[in-house]
């Protein structure tokens, strides 16, 4: 049912003059690029609306036009501050059964990103005397919601991935090892690391990165590494240059022998990365940040991730030169990791009677 028009993250959409700015920006040295964009970063946050969106009033709104809804429950599975800012004023605790709020992101991160009036923490607090027992909140990783639940002095569980792959390949070593970068060209998935890498493993790796579109708008940082890595195109680098269906996407995933995922930890902590638990539950190997859930979340491959951002190409390295013990490895705790993260896991926790949580 499409009943939203509140977006999700709509603080990342900009207005007119923000690809001017990212994209003059781009045009300048790294180093005064990366000054000049974090500038433009934190004049936005300032620039931008505290307030809260129609997404409470347009929920209440469907809740109505189905009728009855006391006995349903209702689940957010992706939110903004912005999005819970208005739920308390528009939607009964009457109307439903209960509301389970799952948490993805970290607090600063939600405070900072399409921000409700007053602080997350004090948005939940609020939904919490609002909706009394009703209210459940989740987290889907267990650092993370001990991070919520420390920061809130309220019950926050931790959830499983709901992951849906297609079933493990056990394939040969390849000649050439093929590295994948997959999910989006974003900073903090430290995409500007990947031409210092192709660079290094010239003709001794095959890479294909997935960027989608790069455009004015995006960080400079991320066009310039992509205006480099599209110089170097050709037999051992593909670019993807749009957005992937879902499983062109798995299609991608599968072929990798080593995923790279240069994360910076200190943008990411205690969240989950989707791409790491869909990689884990097809046997894939991922070379990983340490001293984030990554780390610990890697399974295998744990031993080889790196201190960000200087490390990667050491510990991309080593792990080709183990790429077979560690990709048997990977396989054979495949089958753990999706017993724990799939749909029906999820479910499970969700509708598990507060109590017994």
């Amino acid at each position: 049912m499409p009943v939203f028009g509140a977006r999700y993250r709509a603080g990342g959409v900009g207005g007119a003059l923000h690809p001017l700015l990212f994209g003059a920006s781009a045009l300048l040295p790294a180093t005064i690029s990366a000054a000049a964009a974090a500038l433009l970063r934190r004049t936005g946050r300032l620039l931008r609306p505290a307030r809260a969106d129609s997404f409470g009033q347009e929920l209440a709104s469907a809740l109505a036009d189905l009728g009855r809804t006391d006995a349903d429950f209702l689940v957010l599975p992706s939110v903004s501050s912005a999005n819970l800012a208005g739920l308390a004023d528009a939607l009964d605790p009457a109307a439903i059964e209960a509301v389970a709020v799952v948490l993805r992101r970290l607090p600063e991160e939600m405070d900072g990103t399409d921000p409700g009036p007053v602080p997350i923490a004090a948005i939940l607090q609020l939904l919490s005397r609002h909706f009394g027992s009703k209210l459940r909140l989740f987290a889907d990783t267990v650092p993370l919601a001990a991070l919520w639940s420390q920061l809130l002095e309220l019950p926050v569980v931790p959830v499983p991935l709901p992951i849906v792959v297609p079933p493990v390949q056990d394939r040969p070593p390849p000649a050439t090892p093929h590295l994948v970068f997959a999910g989006g060209a974003r900073a903090e998935k430290g995409y500007h690391l990947l031409p210092e890498l192709v660079a290094r493993l010239n003709f001794r790796a095959r890479f294909t990165i997935h960027s989608g579109p790069v455009g004015r708008g995006s960080d400079p940082s991320v066009q310039q590494a992509h205006r480099s890595l599209q110089s170097r195109a050709g037999p051992t680098l593909q670019l993807f240059e749009r957005a992937l269906g879902q499983d062109e996407y798995l299609d991608l995933i599968v072929s990798g022998d080593l995923l790279l995922l240069p994360y910076d930890p200190g943008a990411y902590g205690e969240r989950s990365s989707g791409v790491l638990a869909e990689a884990r539950a097809l046997g894939v190997p991922a070379i990983v940040p340490r001293g984030c859930w990554m780390e610990d979340a890697a399974g295998p491959a744990r031993d080889f991730a790196f201190d960000y951002p200087r490390g990667l190409a050491d510990s991309v390295e080593r792990a080709l030169g183990s790429l077979g013990p560690l990709t048997a490895a990977t396989r054979q705790a495949a089958p753990e990791w999706r017993s724990v993260h799939n749909p029906e896991a999820l479910l499970e926790v969700l509708l598990r009677p507060p109590a017994s949580l």
